[in-house]
C-alpha cells in the first residue's frame, strides 16, 4: 500500500519531519524535555527548513506560575516551542541573522499550525517579546545532551511504535 504524498507548499509552514520528545530523566532542572528524533520544519515566513537535531534539550514554552490558569503547560504550542528553544539557542547563528523578533514570529506562525487559539497565540507572542529577550541573550550554554545521558537514553529507551494492522478481521 502506498503511502499518500503530501504535496509541499513553499507558502505554507509545515512539520516536514515529526520527531519525538520526552521528559529528561537525567536533568537536574525540572521542566526539561530532551529530543529523541529530529524535527524538521518549513518556515514559510523566512522560506527557510529548520532541523532541531536528536539530542537538543528543551523546556517546550516555559510558563510563569502566574499565567498558567490561562496557558496550561500541555498545550498545542509544545511543538511550536521546541522550534522556538532551537532558534533561541542559536542566537540567530546561522539564520541569516535574523532579529529575535522574527524568531518570535516564527513560534507565532508554528502556533497558528497547530490551532492555538488565536487570543492565546497573540498572549504568548507578547510574553515572549516582552520577557523573552533574557533567554535569547542569557543562556547556561548546555543546549545538547552530554554524552553519558545520550549513552544512557540509548540503552534504557526500548520503545518502537506500534504496528497498524490494517484489516483486523475478529
Amino acid at each position: 500500500m502506498n503511502a499518500a504524498v503530501k504535496p509541499f507548499d513553499r507558502l505554507q509552514d509545515q512539520v516536514l519531519k515529526r520527531g519525538r520528545s520526552e521528559i529528561y530523566e537525567l536533568s537536574e532542572k525540572k521542566n526539561e524535555f530532551i529530543v529523541l528524533g529530529d524535527w524538521e520544519f518549513w518556515s514559510a515566513r523566512v522560506q527557510m527548513n529548520f532541523v532541531v537535531p536528536t539530542w537538543f534539550i528543551t523546556d517546550l514554552a516555559s510558563i510563569p506560575q502566574a499565567v498558567r490558569s490561562f496557558i496550561s503547560v500541555n498545550e498545542r504550542h509544545r511543538i511550536p516551542a521546541i522550534l522556538h528553544d532551537y532558534l533561541y539557542a542559536l542566537n540567530g547563528v546561522g539564520l541569516n541573522h535574523y532579529p529575535r523578533k522574527v524568531l518570535d514570529l516564527i513560534f507565532l506562525d508554528f502556533c497558528k499550525l497547530y490551532g492555538v487559539p488565536v487570543i492565546k497565540r497573540h498572549a504568548m507572542y507578547q510574553a515572549v517579546r516582552i520577557f523573552g529577550g533574557s533567554r535569547y541573550n542569557d543562556n547556561d550554554g548546555r543546549f545538547f545532551a552530554p554524552m553519558d545521558d545520550r549513552k544512557w537514553y540509548l540503552e534504557n529507551l526500548d520503545w518502537t511504535p506500534p504496528k497498524i494492522i490494517a484489516d483486523l478481521v475478529i
